[in-house]
């Protein structure tokens, strides 16, 4: 409980998950298990794995009431993930253009966000790089030791654990030893690994036994056929399957589509020249390697398109990778044209200095490609370049996200002025459960009008929402619903740092 006021004293951004990865942490050091208190009917989990809730814990064990503790750990992953990336593109490619899209990399408003938040993308893209190290040395090497499979195994039960989505490097892993010719007992391999993944899961699954739908699918997969209504229930009807099937369907029709060929017609060239060398860099290595990199990115860019509303986390893991694809596709062009050239008189000397003039275009522009491509990134984010290092930058990269302590003065107002049946209808209902321990629901939650009026009716309804679109929509129905009533009731509307606080009397007369 002092770790959650002093969270409200800081400026440290969180959101719901954040919230909860918080509860989950306090909950395991004060023996109440893996249990997340905001829903307790459903599984905790199965959408936060356990790796960072448990290092949240042991960080607020080693330096108690502190939220120094818990900055530094995922500063930490932070430092850990950028190394982790280095070392696996300084393998692919030179060690030059590695650091400069590393570097890249950790200027992102994506990186800054997520390496300063109580969130588990940069843990997962620090397992995942070294994953991936791993498998590229295993691949290379002419001798195939049992602890490099050992590790591998290891390392992907590691990620799996932190970020559901580090399912997809099993069967990349699988897919490219099985069609790699010359693999050193391949068999062994894919035999270690997988018993090491499938013993981590089933063990996970004996533990919290509710976690059976962990095989669905692979994750984010798995979404589409549970009802999201009702999480709780687990499987939906075979209609309600094919109506989230066409709902992500129309998601992108009416949502990605359009916003995709908005920024194309601003900044035609860039992205569209980005995009391209970046897939005949990864078709190239594809059809030559068919390694478990190019398969990763294949079945992690398949699950993103069927869990469209996590594009602009989930991509941060694999967007290192997506650059290199870049830079490659650009080299490959060079070489290609530089081959087809006339012979000039420089490519007819002999020696290293023959050699060093022949790969200097080649390296020149692969140099202008790394900087194309770090505009076209910068480009990209939804924030002046100007405001990257600016305390508002990761604000503005998540539209309209709360501060900690909004959201807690809120609740802490809630729990001093509302009885204990009171309802309280949020965009953020982890936090307000936590503070005010009243009944929260979130947005996604089912309530209907008539749930509204009834609670208001009783005078226990009281809202708290953010102005962000979707919010205002909502705000103006549940306003509507209310207005109709004579009930005593409270809604809180937010506008960035401002609270509006505004009660009906009972007397049909509304106050603020």
């Amino acid at each position: 409980s002092s770790v959650m006021l002093r969270v409200v004293n800081s400026s440290f951004p969180a959101d719901l998950d954040a919230a909860r990865y918080l509860m989950l942490a306090q909950n395991l050091l004060t023996g109440q298990g893996y249990v997340d208190n905001y829903k307790p009917l459903a599984s905790a989990h199965t959408k936060f794995p356990p790796v960072l809730p448990c290092t949240l814990a042991l960080a607020m064990w080693i330096v108690p009431n502190s939220l120094v503790a818990m900055k530094l750990t995922i500063a930490g992953f932070g430092l850990l993930a950028l190394v982790a990336t280095y070392l696996v593109l300084s393998r692919l490619i030179a060690p030059l253009p590695a650091s400069i899209i590393t570097i890249v990399i950790s200027c992102q408003v994506a990186f800054l966000s997520y390496s300063q938040r109580l969130m588990s993308e940069t843990p997962y893209l620090f397992f995942s790089m070294l994953t991936i190290l791993l498998v590229l040395r295993r691949f290379d090497s002419n001798e195939a030791k049992a602890w490099q499979d050992v590790g591998i195994g290891f390392l992907m039960s590691l990620a799996i654990m932190t970020r559901a989505i580090g399912l997809v490097l099993l069967p990349a892993l699988l897919a490219s030893a099985l069609l790699r010719r010359g693999l050193h007992k391949k068999w062994r391999l894919a035999l270690i690994v997988s018993l090491m993944v499938l013993a981590t899961e089933a063990g996970w699954m004996v533990r919290n036994t509710v976690a059976t739908h962990r095989f669905l699918p692979i994750y984010g997969t798995f979404l589409i056929f549970r009802d999201r209504n009702h999480p709780e229930a687990g499987l939906a009807r075979p209609t309600d399957i094919f109506h989230r099937a066409s709902h992500n369907i129309g998601f992108y029709r009416n949502n990605v589509i359009p916003a995709a060929l908005s920024n194309l017609a601003r900044v035609p060239l860039l992205p569209t020249f980005f995009i391209t060398f970046m897939l005949v860099g990864w078709l190239a290595r594809l059809v030559r390697y068919r390694g478990a990199l190019e398969f990763y990115v294949l079945f992690y860019v398949l699950i993103l398109l069927a869990w469209p509303w996590c594009f602009d986390r989930f991509l941060l893991p694999v967007a290192p990778i997506l650059l290199f694809y870049f830079v490659h596709g650009v080299t490959l062009a060079t070489q290609g044209v530089w081959a087809v050239l006339p012979r000039l008189p420089w490519r007819s000397m002999s020696g290293r200095r023959a050699r060093g003039r022949a790969r200097a275009p080649t390296g020149l522009l692969s140099a202008v490609s790394i900087v194309l491509g770090s505009l076209m990134l910068l480009a990209s984010v939804p924030v002046p370049i100007t405001l990257l290092w600016s305390d508002n930058a990761r604000q503005r990269f998540n539209r309209y996200p709360p501060k900690f302590s909004e959201l807690f003065n809120a609740a802490r107002w809630i729990a001093g002025h509302t009885p204990a049946s009171a309802v309280i209808l949020t965009t953020q209902a982890a936090p307000c459960y936590m503070i005010s321990k009243r009944k929260s629901f979130g947005p996604r939650d089912v309530l209907s009008t008539k749930m509204y009026r009834t609670a208001a009716q009783k005078g226990n309804l009281f809202v708290i929402q953010r102005t962000s679109p979707s919010d205002v929509a909502a705000s103006r129905r549940i306003a509507a619903a209310l207005l109709r009533t004579k009930a005593h009731w409270h809604v809180v509307f937010k506008t960035g740092s401002t609270s509006v606080i505004a009660q009906n009397t009972g007397d049909g007369r509304a106050g603020r």
